[in-house]
């Protein structure tokens, strides 16, 4: 069974709750692009959130990524499961500045960036104009391409210590395991990785 996990902050908090479960994953150290686990019949790809839709077609028998990915690209296809070892949400930011701070509440043409195309599409309407990034969110704020951004904030720490304010939370952010209709699948990796 190969499982893709999201990179990042969800791929760093599974590797503690499998190792406790007993379940270790071969070092990251290396070049290697599939994980090899202690369990034969589990193997791990570490993923980027953004590919999971194609690789769940036929590649990949489930994965593990933030709820904010599946309402971004994974649509009615797959059925899905809440995990709860972490939480995040999803947030308007902005410099934290009365200049700012007014423009996003009176202006029309303020510019938005963000990774959430559609998420910040349905939560924010047609006011803002939405530019797409991948990364340097929270640069984009800062160096002036965007009046205001939407990202994730987890602890608030980098938000702080650059100054920015939360406008509005849009929405929390989970973990969650995306599966093909069998439910073997889900019982298998709950079974073995997750409980």
């Amino acid at each position: 069974m190969l499982i893709g996990i999201s990179k990042g902050r969800i791929f760093n908090i599974l590797k503690k709750i499998f190792k406790k479960n007993k379940l270790n994953i071969e070092s990251l150290n290396t070049r290697k692009l599939i994980l090899k686990t202690n369990n034969k019949k589990i193997n791990i790809i570490p993923i980027k959130s953004e590919d999971s839709k194609m690789l769940m077609k036929k590649y990949i028998n489930a994965c593990i990524i933030g709820s904010d990915m599946k309402n971004e690209i994974i649509k009615n296809n797959y059925k899905y499961k809440r995990l709860n070892f972490f939480k995040c949400k999803l947030s308007l930011i902005c410099k934290k500045d009365f200049f700012s701070i007014k423009k996003i509440y009176t202006n029309k043409d303020v510019i938005v960036c963000t990774k959430y195309i559609n998420i910040s599409k349905k939560f924010l309407g047609k006011k803002y104009i939405l530019k797409k990034m991948l990364g340097s969110v929270e640069s984009s704020l800062l160096i002036g391409i965007s009046d205001c951004i939407v990202d994730i904030i987890q602890t608030g720490e980098t938000i702080c210590v650059n100054n920015m304010f939360e406008v509005e939370e849009i929405m929390d952010i989970y973990p969650l395991i995306i599966y093909k209709k069998k439910k073997k699948e889900l019982k298998y990796i709950c079974k073995k990785c997750l409980i």
